[in-house]
């Protein structure tokens, strides 16, 4: 029997032999028996039998006997129960309370049974035992009284807060209680009672966050002594945010963090793409993640989103040098991981489970029928043209007094015959109402964790279920993952260490659901090539086209298809995930302070597609046969599967012998391979049945397949010193060597340096006068080289033949099928790493007793050697190989300010981070021209540069346009008309031409001079966070906001942009005319010409906007259930909460926007999210 004592009082004796224990040493196999037991356990007390037969044995070895045959485990205070008293007992085949009555017979010694828990008391009374009254005076270090200190009895709600003098006193104390006194800034004290009734305290000061232990590259570190700019994000920020992926928990949260996303109620083609301190590289590194100290195949948001939100303990981001450690694979950034262990010796289980809906939002807004025709009419009629396709309509609604509430009666009273005999029934049917309802979310986990003297373990199941908000057809997504982690101590000096996860998904939504679509397409864009698919469909489809037909076939106006048909009919894409994520390894400390570590993972990612495009019929308004969506029914499927396996060993040892002297060293290696193969067939007609559009079904004699195979390798040695004095001056040296099998023989390896440096500044001497205001301040500095190999070819160095199709070779009378094969791009044989060398410079700091925490850094980060195609005589007849041979620079600084403090019973804390930077391309190997638009590389210029022309306003008069039309000989449509825009002739030359405006040594403009100017660019700055909490006696709230404060973005939509294509509302009655000359657009036309020219790149204030918005990402009310009840039914702890996702934003754009992705005129309406949870802990 083992005591487990606790306090400075007495001790809970507990037998040794728990077969909990025992079972955790399989929790791998048994992980959902005991939780399924876990929760089934409370007749066990009632229903177990015994039998026992034992005389004039000690109750301490009667006690252990009946521990063996059962699960019952004993719990006593050692210091005042005898269980050394001998007694004899004689049971068989008894209940639990039969026989403790008769072992406790006369021995002073009483029990409760709580399920298997039994507690032993004594039956004596004594004066200690009665309540009684508790004073004191509670001071700081100096013996200045602390007003506002909670003092509470430890495990209830019953407490007090001391006085303006220090001063409190606490009545009905029990004996055996601990008191515990907290306050904002000072370290929570816990002290027995134990027989006092005066108990004066004196608290010192603590500096949040300065002993947290933060995770870095192959290790942790204490953040105190931390050299590099290190973000963290830790559980408190994590815990009560209600989120199903990753990357929604980063967004925002933490400074020099981008996550922009695109197309977020699209459940299978949402996007999320993340940089860190901005773009270095043309060739996109993006970002390694790290979990539990393996490197992730994928560096995009699919490594973060396939790990469980629940699952995480906390997030620390590497932005400078910091990341060398990783060297070849750290361009970017590097987010590193770190999952959730076993805290306690007692077993603790939490499930959590939220029920969401998502609302359709943000959706788009055209022109109801009576504004489309008056529009598109308009712009005919602008244009000379009197009589046009609207003209029918047109004169129909006014002949008629036709009103916008007769339309939405939808009646079909109003019939009007168009040109080509097209029939337009004048209604109003909200087609985004019509294809999107609200929808559910489901999310549950469970998860046990705990920790033994040789155990830790964490084992999770998780649980999810989305359902799209497409109202028809089936769309929908869900999730199964299975996470077990356990450390096992084999000795006192080896450890084993496992991880694996596994899981799948499956999501379906109907085929070419996400057909592409254009707000600007031109005249010569096919429009059947856009109309396609359910939002190709719905993009186009006007207010007036019915779901059904009378015969209730589907509908459709011309060659307007229907978005329905599409979503029930046209056959699905189903995509099934398996995930399955090993890691294991062995920890060996053969001496004090040496570690050895040696592990292998492997991370496999299978994609299985089945997909059929199925034709379905159209009719017209008399129910007349029109279209079919396809004539070509086709089925297929596609198999992809990634295979990432890494091995990696390493050596630490820190020496602390000398005094005030620390240092750590370490040395590893690594080795990475990725193997690919995908493998994709299909098969054209004949799908002899639509209800079952299986490839097998297709025409043999039209089958189509392909497969692809890749892989590449890439090893690496790595070595960190540290070094410390005092804690005071730290220094810290990075070291790795990488080789790559991306490049050619010679190129291979690159050794990348990284250095760091700081200095506690308030540890020096001449800071004491300072300690009562600054508590914590220090200033670091650090330099290193990061490595990128991204976005090249596999094997860029080799020559490659490719091949493609067959075509008939030999006599024509019969011919045989030969494949083709072509010389591939060309080879690079002298190309080798980018280096990006990172500069950093920060300062942290806490002040006020810790209510002040802030952080800023000042960065640059430099890629001199970046990759860059040159541009080659159009006669090379294939395509070059990119070179080292660009020079790209990145500034920016973050700023991270918090302030946390208590009124009373209030405790509430405040975040914010801000953050900028600015990419500039230093030299390009042969300087771009810039031209009319975006220019993502131009030598000299910002990264995604605008050019555009000056605007100058809008022709107001016959005088004003013919003055205009003089001044230029040509760039300007000749048909220019009152209310088109302007555009200034920078270089006086007479000219609109699409060349950059320039200047010579004289100030003039040069002979090569255009009209061209920078107007902006395409990058966001000044992006930020803001987080707020709080939390008064069982209540807790937050929220969230996120934003930017400066992103230049350019209008790609355009009133008329096609006759027939909707119109946005917000055009409506803000174009030029005779009646509306300080409108905010130009006239309307149909003209391509015209339109080209008014919506041409510029800084007009109708094409160039600041899209600076404000998102409350998430706001939060939570309810912890009072200990008194939880107890009663034990809980250990239920959190009940209410929460908002995306609820609210702010934003300078037209129409109903996602400012995150603005002018992108996705038809998915954006969700907003509206949950309901409960956290549970045993």
């Amino acid at each position: 029997m083992k005591k487990n004592h606790y306090g400075l009082i007495s001790g809970v004796c507990k037998i040794r032999k728990s077969k909990f224990l025992k079972r955790m040493r399989i929790v791998v196999l048994l992980i959902l028996i005991t939780v399924t037991q876990t929760f089934a356990v409370d007749g066990y007390g009632q229903s177990k039998r015994l039998s026992i037969n034992l005389e004039n044995e000690t109750i301490i070895n009667i006690l252990e006997n009946i521990e063996d045959q059962s699960e019952f485990y004993f719990m006593f205070d050692a210091s005042r129960i005898n269980v050394n008293q001998r007694k004899s007992v004689d049971c068989e085949n008894q209940p639990i309370s039969n026989i403790l009555d008769q072992l406790f017979e006369n021995t002073g010694i009483t029990y409760s049974i709580n399920d298997r828990q039994v507690l032993l008391s004594t039956t004596k009374k004594s004066d200690t035992e009665q309540p009684k009254a508790i004073s004191g005076k509670v001071t700081d270090s100096s013996g200045a009284s602390l007003p506002g200190v909670t003092v509470v009895v430890k495990g209830t709600t019953q407490g007090t807060v001391t006085n303006a003098d220090g001063e409190y006193l606490l009545a009905n104390v029990l004996e055996n209680t601990i008191l515990q006194f907290s306050f904002v800034g000072m370290k929570t004290q816990e002290i027995p009672v134990a027989g006092k009734t005066n108990i004066n305290v004196t608290m010192d000061e603590e500096t949040i966050g300065i002993d947290e232990v933060v995770a870095i590259g192959y290790g942790t570190k204490a953040k105190e002594t931390l050299t590099g700019a290190i973000s963290i994000v830790d559980n408190e920020m994590l815990e009560n945010r209600p989120a199903t992926q990753t990357t929604d928990l980063l967004q925002g949260i933490s400074s020099g963090i981008q996550i922009t996303r695109a197309n977020t109620g699209n459940i299978r083609n949402s996007t999320n793409e993340i940089t860190i301190r901005g773009v270095t590289s043309r060739s996109a590194p993006g970002v390694l993640v790290v979990v539990d100290g393996v490197a992730q195949s994928s560096t995009d948001a699919r490594a973060l989103d396939n790990i469980n939100p629940d699952d995480i303990e906390n997030i620390s981001v590497l932005k400078d040098g910091q990341a060398a450690i990783y060297g070849a694979r750290a361009a970017g950034g590097v987010i590193l991981i770190t999952t959730k262990k076993g805290k306690s010796d007692k077993p603790t289980i939490k499930f959590s489970s939220s029920y969401t809906i998502q609302s359709p939002a943000l959706i788009r807004e055209p022109c109801n029928i009576l504004q489309l025709v008056e529009m598109h009419n308009e712009g005919y009629v602008n244009d000379g043209q009197a009589t046009n396709t609207y003209t029918p309509v047109a004169n129909y609604i006014a002949a008629n007094n036709i009103t916008f509430e007769e339309v939405k009666k939808n009646n079909g009273e109003h019939i009007v015959t168009a040109p080509f005999g097209i029939a337009y029934a004048l209604g109003h049917y909200d087609w985004y109402d019509i294809m999107f309802d609200p929808s559910p979310m489901y999310n549950s986990n469970i998860s046990i964790s705990g920790k033994t003297d040789k155990l830790d373990y964490y084992e999770s199941v998780n649980y999810f279920k989305q359902k799209g908000m497409l109202a028809y057809g089936k769309n929908y997504n869900k999730r199964f993952l299975i996470t077990l982690k356990n450390d096992y101590s084999v000795t006192n000096f080896l450890k084993v260490i496992s991880n694996f996860k596994v899981g799948n998904q499956k999501v379906v939504e109907p085929f070419n659901y996400s057909s592409t679509t254009s707000s600007t397409a031109s005249s010569t864009t096919s429009f059947y090539s856009l109309n396609k698919g359910v939002q190709g469909a719905l993009f186009f489809n006007f207010p007036t086209n019915l779901p059904y037909t009378s015969g209730g076939h589907y509908y459709n106006m011309g060659g307007l298809h229907n978005p329905i048909g599409y979503a029930k009919d046209s056959g699905n894409t189903t995509d099934l995930f398996y995930i399955i994520n090993g890691n294991i390894g062995v920890e060996i400390t053969p001496i004090e302070n040496l570690l050895f570590y040696a592990g292998v993972a492997s991370n496999y990612n299978i994609k299985e597609t089945d997909w059929a495009n199925i034709g379905f019929a159209m009719y017209d308004y008399y129910d007349n046969y029109n279209i079919m969506s396809t004539n070509v029914n086709q089925a297929g499927v596609e198999y992809y599967r990634d295979r990432y396996t890494t091995a990696t060993a390493y050596l630490k040892y820190s020496y602390e012998k000398f005094e005030n002297h620390k240092i750590n060293i370490m040395v590893g290696y690594s080795h990475e391979e990725n193997d690919y193969r995908s493998f994709s067939a299909y098969r054209k007609y004949g799908l002899i049945s639509a209800e079952l559009p299986t490839m097998s079904m297709g025409d043999s004699d039209y089958q189509y397949n392909s497969e692809r195979k890749t892989d590449y390798a890439l090893k690496s040695g790595f070595s960190r010193f540290e070094y410390a004095y005092k804690n005071r001056y730290l220094f810290e040296a990075i070291f790795r060597y990488d080789g790559s099998s991306k490049f050619a023989d010679g190129y291979k390896w690159k050794p990348f340096w990284g250095f760091s440096g700081g200095w506690v500044v308030t540890d020096e001497s001449f800071m004491e006068n300072t300690k009562k205001i600054i508590d914590f301040m220090k200033i670091r500095g650090s330099w290193g080289q990061l490595g990128n190999q991204s976005s090249i070819g596999l094997y860029d160095y080799q020559s490659l033949i490719s091949l493609s199709g067959s075509y008939p070779m030999g006599s024509y009378t019969s011919p045989t099928q030969v494949q083709s094969a072509y010389l591939g791009d060309m080879a690079s044989t002298t190309r080798t790493w980018e280096t990006i060398e990172s500069i950093n410079f920060g300062l942290d700091l806490t002040a006020l007793n810790s209510r002040i925490t802030s952080s800023f850094d000042f960065f640059i980060k430099d890629n001199k050697n970046m990759f860059y195609t040159e541009e080659y005589p159009s006669v090379l007849g294939t395509t070059p190989p990119t070179v080292n041979g660009a020079h790209v620079r990145t500034k920016g600084w973050e700023l991270e300010f918090g302030w946390r403090d208590k009124i009373n019973q209030l405790n509430y804390f405040i975040k914010i981070n801000l953050s900028d930077n600015n990419t500039k391309i230093v030299k390009l190997s042969d300087s771009a021209i810039p031209s009319l638009g975006l220019n993502t590389f131009v030598e000299g210029n910002p990264l995604n540069s605008y050019y555009g022309y000056s605007y100058d306003g809008l022709i107001q008069t016959e005088s004003e346009l013919v003055e205009y039309m003089a001044n230029f000989t040509s760039g300007i449509p000749n048909n220019l008309k009152v209310g088109d825009a302007r555009f200034k002739d920078l270089d006086g030359d007479g000219k609109l031409e699409a060349l950059a405006y320039d200047l010579d040594e004289n100030g003039s403009p040069s002979s090569t001079s255009g009209d061209l100017v920078r107007v902006g660019d395409a990058n966001q700055h000044y992006f930020y966070g803001i987080n707020l909490g709080a939390n008064w006696h069982n209540f807790d709230c937050s929220a969230f906001f996120q934003g930017v404060l400066n992103w230049d973005v350019v209008s790609t939509v355009r009133p008329c942009n096609q006759y027939y294509q909707p119109i946005e509302e917000y055009f409506y009655h803000q174009t030029w005319s005779e009646e509306r000359t300080d409108a905010f657009y130009p006239r309307l036309s149909q003209n391509n010409a015209v339109k080209n020219y008014n919506y041409q790149y510029s800084d007009a204030q109708y094409k160039l906007y600041n899209n600076r918005y404000i998102r409350l990402k998430n706001i939060q009310l939570g309810y912890t259930l009072s200990k008194r009840i939880t107890d009663k039914i034990n809980v250990d702890k239920i959190r009940v909460y209410i929460s908002g996702t995306d609820i609210w934003e702010s934003s300078n754009l037209p129409g109903n926007q996602d400012p995150e992705t603005p002018f992108t005129l996705s038809v998915t309406p954006f969700p907003r999210q509206y949950s309901f949870g409960i956290d549970l802990t045993f």
